[in-house]
């Protein structure tokens, strides 16, 4: 899965109220993110309950986490609140970051 920072003009393209969050710019086919339901498009607004500003935001609660364990996402798709649970693999490469 890859991120961006959600600016201003992006926030409006997507209808939302403001620029809070990350933009999903891609998801690999076949990846963890695919199949729980991640989608290109879908801003994340926050994390386990903690509201994400930016890409910052967004790798500072990734990497709190432990391997395996699950990350309640609220995300913003076609207007419309969902959340998505993601786990934190091993394999992630933004852990290299």
């Amino acid at each position: 899965m890859h991120i961006q920072n959600l600016d201003a003009t992006l926030a409006s393209f997507f209808h939302l109220a403001k620029a809070g969050g990350v933009l999903v710019s891609s998801v690999e086919a076949g990846s963890q993110a695919e199949q729980h339901g991640m989608r290109r498009g879908d801003v994340i607004t926050s994390i386990d309950g903690k509201p994400l500003k930016d890409i910052q935001d967004f790798l500072a609660t990734y990497k709190e986490k432990k391997v395996g364990q699950e990350m309640l996402c609220q995300v913003t798709r076609d207007r419309n609140p969902l959340m998505i649970r993601l786990l934190r693999s091993s394999s992630d490469k933004e852990t290299k970051r």
